[in-house]
């Protein structure tokens, strides 16, 4: 619709529907009512709040977003909580197995006289032992070369005869 039909439909409407006007004294009344209206709807009292959060709706909103808050909460809580215990159950574990390994590593550990007389009886045995030098046993049989070629050929035959 452009401007012109606007203005044509407008000018036709308000002949066939005219302005009423209402007589003097009721003009000024009549604004007393509007500006009371509007006084009163500015100025909202708490009650018209707490009945607009007791209506279903704003009420069922409400009440499923705390629920969800509500179930997140505990379920941060409990997840929390389990972690927590976790992590004690961890370190109590940790403390033990520190305390075996410093025990052991106590227990290994050699006070420094003790290693130098170790030491020393480390290098008296040693010298005993090149003192002594062992006498290769005689032996009864002895081989050649040419006698343990012989018995490896032999031997590679049989084993070959087996499979």
């Amino acid at each position: 619709m452009n401007s012109s039909q606007w203005s044509f439909w407008l000018k036709r409407w308000l002949k066939e529907h005219p302005v009423k006007e209402p007589p003097q004294f009721l003009q000024e009344r009549y604004a007393q009512e509007v500006m009371m209206r509007l006084q009163a709807r500015s100025e909202t009292p708490f009650s018209a709040w707490l009945g607009w959060l007791f209506q279903p709706r704003p009420a069922f909103a409400l009440g499923t977003a705390l629920a969800g808050l509500l179930a997140i909460g505990l379920f941060l809580n409990r997840f929390t909580d389990r972690w927590i215990d976790r992590a004690a159950v961890e370190e109590a574990a940790l403390e033990l197995e520190m305390r075996a390994a410093d025990q052991w590593v106590l227990a290994q550990a050699v006070p420094e006289e003790s290693e130098a007389a170790r030491l020393e009886e480390d290098l008296q045995f040693l010298q005993e032992m090149e003192e002594e030098e062992p006498e290769e046993p005689a032996s009864e049989e002895t081989h050649s070369e040419e006698d343990l070629l012989e018995e490896l050929k032999r031997l590679d035959e049989s084993d070959l005869a087996l499979s």
